[in-house]
């Protein structure tokens, strides 16, 4: 497991650095991370291993955009809350957040799964995108179409690309007009 702490000492790695730090490391081969972070963005995304192998990100102490355009082949697990944009343009990874996510979790997502524990932030899951290249993954039913009985939009939920499990009250009517169901996770 690779291992990274951005402060040492009272020095602050810098953003920058940690995902030069990050990428190197990917294209070195390895894809266990342990990312003690403070404060820095982008973690874990855009990344991707050359022989297909699954990247695992354990992260600490996030900053904003944790898995931006986060790839498939990716998991990030964030131990406690996050700041904004959470997945902000996932296209395929799959993102657990303990704790609360800020405002946008998922905002312009693609695709992937995002599974929050605690609360969302306002406009979390708007502006859902659907690549016209790649076929919906709930069993042919267009996206944006709601399926008719609770049992079938369950199972559309489960199946579809991109999700949303988040308690808030604003997520969940974020989440209806864009025909999301949520769920609550515990952890």
């Amino acid at each position: 497991m690779f291992k990274i702490e951005t402060m040492k000492g009272h020095e602050r790695m810098s953003t920058q650095d940690l995902l030069l730090a990050i990428e190197k490391a990917v294209k070195n081969g390895e894809t266990e991370f342990d990312i003690a972070a403070s404060g820095q963005h982008d973690i874990g995304g855009p990344l991707w291993n050359a022989d297909g192998k699954t990247l695992h990100f354990h992260v600490t102490n996030a900053g904003q955009r944790v898995g931006s355009m986060c790839l498939p082949g990716t998991e990030i697990v964030v131990d406690e809350s996050t700041s904004a944009d959470v997945g902000w343009l996932n296209a395929g990874g799959l993102i657990t957040v303990k704790g609360d996510a800020g405002d946008t979790a998922g905002h312009c997502s693609s695709g992937g799964k995002i599974y929050i524990g605690g609360r969302a932030g306002t406009r979390s899951g708007s502006l859902m995108k659907h690549d016209p290249l790649y076929p919906s993954s709930a069993a042919g039913t267009p996206r944006n179409s709601r399926p008719s009985s609770a049992s079938a939009r369950a199972s559309a939920w489960s199946a579809a690309s991109s999700t949303c499990a988040a308690r808030s009250t604003s997520c969940r009517r974020t989440c209806a007009r864009t025909n999301w169901m949520t769920r609550t996770l515990n952890f």
